[in-house]
């Protein structure tokens, strides 16, 4: 009687499982801003990219892993007169929960991010290069608008606490990422 009750719970839930399992991708553009005034100041807002791709677990639960690239800044430090050019980008791997209502899947998400940062320093002397990583978390929401064969529009907002310390000082590069992209989601039952 055991083993029936762990197998009809196995079907069941198997099939729960399958009924609206899938694979997407896509790919969202936007800004990366900084919520520190003095990052904020010195390294601007900048454009962005993230293409990703999304299992679908569930019909409110998938899986996604992102690519975040793009942010590239050349600055004029004031303080020595170095010229550097700063490049961030990162891997992120979160849990989506989705909340469908027809067309319409406002969702939130929360995961792992890690992130890579390189600044390349030229002065009259010599070039070099500073180099570092951090991980962190990852908290977002947005909306996915579907439109016909499993494509849709996207909007998002997600927030990393972020800050590094390649020197002494610690460096804060906290942000907000607002980003806009098309998707396309396949079910496979």
């Amino acid at each position: 009687m055991k083993k029936l009750i762990i197998l009809l719970f196995f079907i069941t839930f198997s099939f729960q499982f399958t009924q609206a399992a899938g694979f997407g991708a896509g790919i969202n553009a936007g800004i990366l801003k900084f919520k520190k005034e003095d990052t904020k100041d010195l390294f601007e807002s900048r454009l962005i990219y993230n293409p990703y791709l999304k299992l679908i677990i569930h019909r409110g639960l998938a899986l996604e892993l992102s690519y975040e690239a793009g942010y590239k800044k050349k600055i004029l430090n004031i303080y020595d007169g170095e010229e550097s050019t700063l490049k961030i980008n990162g891997i992120n791997i979160c849990a989506v929960y989705r909340f469908p209502i027809i067309k319409i899947t406002p969702y939130i998400k929360i995961g792992y991010a890690r992130y890579n940062f390189k600044q390349d320093i030229e002065n009259n002397i010599s070039n070099y290069t500073l180099e570092d990583h951090k991980s962190t978390i990852i908290v977002g929401g947005g909306v996915n608008l579907g439109l016909l064969g499993g494509f849709y529009l996207n909007a998002e907002i997600t927030y990393t606490p972020l800050k590094i310390k390649p020197f002494d000082q610690e460096m804060d590069f906290k942000g907000m990422r607002f980003l806009a992209g098309v998707g396309w989601q396949f079910n496979l039952f």
